[in-house]
């Protein structure tokens, strides 16, 4: 089959995408900055491996206003033989995917993430992306936005690269070409999108499937070419495959009627299109922090981009030979940089030019550790977000002598268990040893190795070795024995839980010398009381009240666990809302926290008293309910009881729409939802208190106004009221105190 059509500009430029809640405004040209305001000192170099031939992975540190920032950094020697720099994207174009992600589909020992993109689109640059000479994707119209590009020379670039296209009907008719493979985004000062009038060209890269009718456009017009002959014209349909010795061109207003009056079926098609310069590989980027050596003001910047967050920059040497890849965090240990703090590091890190790309939650930055098989993040976030494109490093040496050879296998195991064999190793040329490289040995004639899997079946001390092209390297076993043991335990040492719940417990040998081994559930064998049954580690109790004993026996080992199947706390006992308690408990309304404890005097968060009304009140929560969004992070177990809290007003959000689920419910927010719920139920309690408020509670002023018919209303009918004659209206609330509150309201 032929080879997807391509258009080559002998070398060209990659692009990439920006994010939906960017506001595009007009801006001035950016001009030198020298000012310096904040208290710094200068980096300092913590930590550096090489990681291919002309690729280095550097930690350093920068203290700005008495705060450590830690940077990454990948310093890459572009000019060295075996360095390739070029973009990366998902499995096409028009679909987001992890940097984790797309180095490990490309095998790039390093990338760093790229362009910014519109976050609720599916994903495409709005940048320009060019790979080995191709222009995937043009470059975006946003005024003073840039972009990076590596020459046929290997130089980088940093520069705003310009974009001409055209399409050439049989009967000598033309029509601008406005992009390649672009998502859909509004210009700075445009009122509409770049779709809007305009013919647009889909090639294989950007997905299976074309475009087709869009969501705001009528009169959409998709020309299918093959082999540059016209196979299909269609007006408002479905997107289809993109054939793969073609491409989809699509226009919309002037554009589709310039398709539709120019074109029919088995008609010639010519696209002609360059960018302003020829170049190699290449990437969208954002604005200048650097230029010639100094920082660039950034006072036409957006707000939103303003202030410390997250960062990602390039950074190129005044030869542009050398290209520092700069990633920041800003996480609880680390405060995140400004944009100017940004460009005074990458000043120090050596560049005479700089760009920043997309930041905040889009920052992430992968490297491959020598020995390893793939890139892992070197960020501290443990989310990572789905991004457009990522700009890649290739180590292209060829395979080298073996360098370093180390066994990834645990030393310490149980007879019988299946322990899998990672041989970790690299050449000269920094390349990894995989397993099929690598043969095993064992001295234990009794243990099975197949397929780089063991298995010892006799206790004692065994030795390992693994070796690799006239290199070789020993791990010593042990294969654990009664002996080893000094002590045998289970945690919890006894087991106090509901009827019908169940407890997690965990197994734990304590060895002589020192070390501990937790215990899997293949090691060990229950003896199953009365009282519930074992299922792997954790224990559930029967559905109703008794007592037992549950034995655990490993290597001729055994402990014994007492079990309590009651309706009662370990943390309850002896507190004043204790019968409260135990009595919501019987009835399915209160549940513990975790080991046999119930938390009473532990603050109630809005999320977790929601989770309480929808037992009691026992929700029906539909398919309609579970459909409503919430705009934050929730625990999971909330997540139902949320959404239909907030469907049916129950709860309602701030001015910013958020639940603040997380946020410990007040005295007066717990009246304010109890209010909505009881007042329009058939179960509301009767009013029996006719004391005004203002001489019931001594603190009466401090309730707000907004507040106050609801405090009243459980006043008045004894829900709850205050003590010491006040109210504590902004005071938190427990959970033995939302039990009380909530039987008072609703058991009978």
């Amino acid at each position: 089959m032929k080879a997807p059509q391509k258009h080559i500009l002998g070398k060209t430029v990659a692009a990439s995408m920006l994010c939906a809640s960017l506001v595009f405004s007009s801006v001035t040209p950016a001009t030198i900055h020298t000012a310096h305001a904040a208290v710094t000192t200068s980096i300092k170099l913590q930590n550096q491996q090489t990681i291919a031939h002309g690729a280095q992975h550097k930690v350093y540190t920068k203290q700005i206003n008495s705060q450590t920032v830690r940077i990454e950094v990948l310093e890459i020697n572009l000019g060295h033989q075996y360095i390739k720099v070029a973009p990366l994207y998902g499995t096409h174009v028009g679909q987001k995917d992890t940097v984790t992600g797309m180095a490990k589909q490309s095998g790039a020992v390093a990338a760093l993430n790229s362009s910014f993109f519109n976050m609720q689109n599916e994903g495409g640059t709005m940048g320009v992306l060019v790979k080995d000479g191709n222009i995937v994707s043009n470059p975006d119209k946003q005024e003073n936005w840039n972009s990076f590009a590596i020459l046929n020379d290997q130089t980088a670039i940093i520069q705003k690269l310009g974009f001409t296209g055209q399409i050439l009907a049989p009967n000598g008719a033309s029509f601008s070409l406005e992009g390649i493979n672009k998502t859909e985004y509004w210009p700075n000062n445009s009122p509409a999108s770049n779709y809007s009038g305009t013919i647009h060209k889909f090639t294989p890269e950007w997905a299976e499937t074309s475009r087709g009718k869009l969501p705001g456009y009528s009169g959409i017009v998709e020309l299918e070419v093959t082999n540059d002959v016209v196979t299909d014209i269609r007006l408002d349909q479905p997107g289809k495959a993109i054939p793969a010795d073609g491409y989809v061109l699509m226009g919309h207003g002037n554009g589709a009627s310039f398709l539709q009056n120019n074109f029919s079926i088995g008609d010639p098609v010519q696209t002609n299109y360059q960018l302003s310069q020829n170049v190699e590989q290449a990437i969208g980027a954002n604005y200048l922090l650097v230029n010639q050596g100094q920082r660039v003001s950034t006072s036409h910047v957006e707000s939103n981009l303003k202030g410390r967050n997250s960062r990602s920059a390039l950074g190129v040497s005044q030869n542009g030979k050398t290209l520092y890849m700069v990633s920041i965090d800003k996480v609880d240990s680390n405060p995140g940089v400004s944009l100017e703090e940004l460009a005074d590091i990458l000043i120090e890190l050596g560049s005479f030019k700089a760009v920043n790309l997309d930041g905040g939650g889009s920052t992430s930055m992968v490297v491959r550790t020598p020995g390893e098989l793939s890139a892992a993040r070197v960020n501290k976030t443990t989310w990572e977000r789905s991004v457009a494109d990522a700009l890649g490093i290739f180590n292209t040496a060829p395979k080298g002598n073996p360098v370093d050879l180390n066994i990834a296998a645990t030393s310490l195991v149980m007879p019988g268990d299946l322990i899998t064999l990672t041989a970790k190793g690299y050449d000269s040329n920094y390349h990894p040893i995989t397993n099929a490289d690598v043969e095993y040995k064992v001295s234990d004639p009794t243990a099975e190795l197949t397929n780089n899997q063991l298995k010892f079946t006799q206790s004692g001390r065994h030795l390992l070795q693994a070796s690799y092209n006239g290199i070789s390297t020993d791990l010593p076993i042990r294969v654990l024995a009664a002996e080893d043991v000094k002590q045998f335990t289970v945690s919890p040492s006894d087991i106090l839980v509901l009827p019908g719940e169940k407890q997690e417990l965990k197994a734990t040998l304590h060895l002589n010398d020192g070390r501990t081994f937790d215990l899997k559930p293949e090691h060990i064998q229950w003896a199953n009381t009365q009282a519930g049954q074992m299922n792997d580690m954790t224990f559930q109790a029967v559905q109703s009240k008794t007592n037992g004993k549950l034995q655990a026996n490993v290597l001729g080992l055994s402990t014994t666990i007492d079990i309590e199947v009651s309706y009662s706390f370990r943390d309850i006992k002896g507190h004043w809302a204790q019968q409260t308690i135990e009595r919501m408990a019987e009835l399915g309304h209160a549940k513990g926290i975790g080991a046999g404890r119930f938390g009473p005097n532990t603050d109630v968060k809005r999320g977790d008293f929601v989770v309480f009304l929808s037992r009691i009140l026992n929700w029906n929560i539909t398919d309609r309910e579970k459909n409503v969004a919430l705009n934050e992070t929730v625990p999971a177990y909330t997540q139902d009881a949320l959404k239909y809290a907030k469907h049916h007003g129950i709860l309602r959000g701030d001015q910013n729409g958020l639940l603040n689920a997380n946020a410990p419910i007040s005295r007066m927010e717990m009246a304010t939802i109890l209010q909505r719920v009881l007042g329009t139920s058939s179960i509301q309690p009767a009013k029996t208190v006719t004391t005004p408020m203002n001489s019931l509670y001594a603190d009466w002023s401090n309730v707000p106004e907004w507040a106050r018919g609801s405090v009243e209303y459980v006043s008045e009918r004894e829900i709850f009221g205050g003590m010491n004659n006040r109210f504590y209206p902004r005071n938190h609330t427990t959970r033995a105190e939302v039990m009380t509150v909530l039987q008072r309201a609703f058991v009978k």
